[in-house]
């Protein structure tokens, strides 16, 4: 049975040798898990983004790993700070995997796993002139906020309870667009859910998908004028039998 320690271990290393090197490839703006979310030695898209917050998560949520031997509650917020440590992490984890890498090429992995993990672990001396930890996160092009997903119901004539599925993500021009936008995702989703509730049952069934990003681009701009037209992007649209009461 694995240990803890050999699963964060390998977790270490996974993370030490991901990315995607530079100079990178022609991105397609039309697909969310291209946009560049770090800089630096590599190039960090949302993908990469989006796998490695899955398997933190799990980390973070593994009994085995806590001292009392239960799963800890991690909230919403909880993941939004681990998205954003995640990011840090990305450029700044370069400097410690080129270090690493430099050991001789006879040190076997496993021996590497556990010389990252000591070295990760190591309580050093605090210097009380050191200048106080600066974020590492570099946008370069277009910045992508992702949304929680929608999930609502209705009672549809002749179809029974239909439930449809809405993954949303905002993608800008620039970090500073991003920014100034992100602390109203709120009011964006009102807007959002305001509008799929007031749409016809024909959503439930076969939802046009340029159709409904239209409509609901609409609708966020009726409330913020200053979103950009082509901000609104609709990466996950599903419907299907509800497995959740319905609404008429």
């Amino acid at each position: 049975m694995r240990t803890p320690s050999f699963c964060f271990a390998c977790a270490c290393t996974a993370v030490l040798v991901g990315g995607e090197a530079v100079p990178p490839a022609q991105v397609q703006a039309q697909d969310p898990a291209q946009a560049v979310i770090a800089e630096g030695q590599a190039i960090y898209r949302q993908r990469d983004l989006d796998a490695l917050l899955l398997v933190a998560l799990r980390h973070a949520r593994t009994r085995e790993f806590a001292p009392d031997g239960k799963a800890p509650l991690i909230t919403r917020s909880d993941e939004e700070r681990i998205r954003q440590v995640v990011i840090q992490a990305l450029t700044a984890r370069e400097a410690f995997a080129a270090a690493i890498g430099a050991l001789p090429a006879q040190v076997p992995s496993a021996a590497r796993d556990a010389i990252a993990l000591d070295l990760l672990a190591w309580k050093a001396e605090a210097n009380p002139n050191a200048a106080a930890p600066v974020g590492t996160l570099v946008q370069s092009g277009p910045a992508l906020v992702r949304l929680p997903p929608f999930t609502i119901t209705r009672a549809v004539d002749g179809q029974g309870r239909r439930q449809l599925t809405l993954g949303l993500a905002l993608g800008f021009a620039d970090a500073a667009t991003a920014q100034a936008l992100e602390a109203r995702a709120p009011l964006i989703q009102d807007a959002v859910l305001a509008a799929l509730r007031g749409m016809g049952p024909g959503i439930f069934i076969d939802p046009d998908h340029a159709e409904l990003k239209a409509k609901l681009t609409e609708a966020v701009r009726a409330k913020i004028p200053e979103f950009p037209a082509d901000a609104l992007l609709i990466p996950q649209l599903e419907t299907g039998p509800a497995d959740a009461p319905a609404e008429r």
